[in-house]
């Protein structure tokens, strides 16, 4: 009997023993998966309340968020930055997702805009971004959508490598402390809206001979203190604006872009648009020429404190099917000439100045036709 109760116990003991082993092996395993949030969905979730431990594998506690894994992201609250100089998110990967789910990132600098001026200045601008690629080796990929990064202390969006490529739509980018949208690589902007940005709204910039490529599509540029779009355009990479407003920024409108088609420009700080190709858009109000480009056609160009149309550096700019009025200087300079409508341009006084008619151009009145 005695042996037979010995025998028992210890079976009893060694039960008991592989039972706490494993619930501590579950619990390891809880533990480790608690850092990160996953949907059902299989999309790993970021939020204020991850941001102080690490949202995800990889990502250390605080900010910045660090992305180094391809996947898809999303906001399930606001990530509140505590001072300009702090970056809400950086990664280093391709194929990153980011769906913001309508919420924000929000920083401390707040941006105004003269309206006489149209300079702006920002309260609080210091080094921190929204969100920002990492340097690496290989190429970067980053989708961002359905949200928005206002008061960031630096660029809102930054990609400052030639590898880096970017889609970004639905998104209201708003009071950044530089640039709302650098783009070095590759970057596509679809229906959003970068406002009252220290510096340019969107700017691809050209260091150390490496053009970026940037495609807006009914994107509104409003009250940036640089210009709304600033590219360099060569044979490689072209820019394009497309179905998009850009008014009320303290510089060009539009500058360095292949394509600007069916824009309205308006009450720039500077000249319209700098393009190769205008089309069907509307540009008036500037500050300086409404347009310089090599072609310009089935537009509207008024009311800008420059000649209506240059050639934008090249001779003679091919000039079609516009109607060009009420601009300080002559309503063309340099162009050739077919089926144009003049209109009180250059005070009345000789309306196209250097150009050639090669088909028939009405002006009223009739002087420089």
């Amino acid at each position: 009997m005695i042996e037979l109760s010995s025998r028992r116990q210890s079976s009893k003991f060694s039960s008991a023993s592989t039972t706490n082993v494993g619930l501590l092996v579950i619990g390891a395993i809880l533990l480790a998966l608690a850092n990160t949030s996953m949907a059902v969905d299989g999309v790993i979730e970021i939020n204020p309340a991850c941001v102080p431990v690490g949202c995800f594998p990889g990502d250390p506690a605080g900010f910045p968020v660090t992305i180094t894994e391809s996947g898809s992201y999303r906001l399930t609250g606001n990530l509140v930055l505590p001072d300009e100089n702090t970056t809400a998110i950086v990664y280093s990967a391709a194929d990153v997702s980011i769906d913001f789910n309508g919420f924000a990132i929000r920083g401390v600098t707040e941006c105004q805009q003269n309206p006489s001026t149209l300079l702006v200045g920002c309260a609080q601008a210091g080094s921190g971004r929204g969100i920002e690629a990492l340097d690496t080796l290989y190429s970067t990929s980053l989708r961002v959508s359905n949200g928005t990064i206002h008061g960031t202390g630096n660029r809102a969006i930054s990609l400052s490598e030639p590898n880096n490529s970017a889609v970004i739509e639905d998104m209201v980018i708003r009071s950044s402390g530089s640039t709302g949208i650098y783009c070095k690589g590759y970057c596509t902007v679809r229906d959003s809206r970068v406002e009252l940005s220290l510096s340019h709204g969107i700017h691809s910039d050209p260091d150390s001979g490496v053009v970026g490529e940037v495609n807006a599509v009914d994107v509104h540029l409003i009250s940036n203190g640089g210009g709304g779009v600033r590219c360099i355009a060569d044979d490689r990479r072209r820019c394009s604006v497309i179905d998009s407003t850009v008014k009320f920024n303290s510089g060009i409108g539009i500058s360095g872009v292949a394509i600007a088609r069916g824009v309205l420009v308006a009450q720039n700080g500077s000249a319209g648009i700098i393009a190769g190709l205008v089309a069907d858009s509307v540009v008036r109000n500037n500050g300086d020429t409404g347009v310089a480009a090599r072609v310009v056609r089935g537009s509207y160009i008024s009311g800008n404190a420059g000649a209506g149309i240059e050639s934008g550096g090249l001779p003679g700019a091919l000039v079609v099917d516009n109607k060009i009025s009420f601009n300080a200087g002559c309503g063309t300079w340099d162009a050739v000439l077919v089926e144009n409508f003049f209109l009180q341009n250059n005070n009345g006084n000789l309306q196209t100045c250097a150009s050639v008619h090669l088909g028939p151009n009405h002006c009223e009145p009739n002087v420089g036709c």
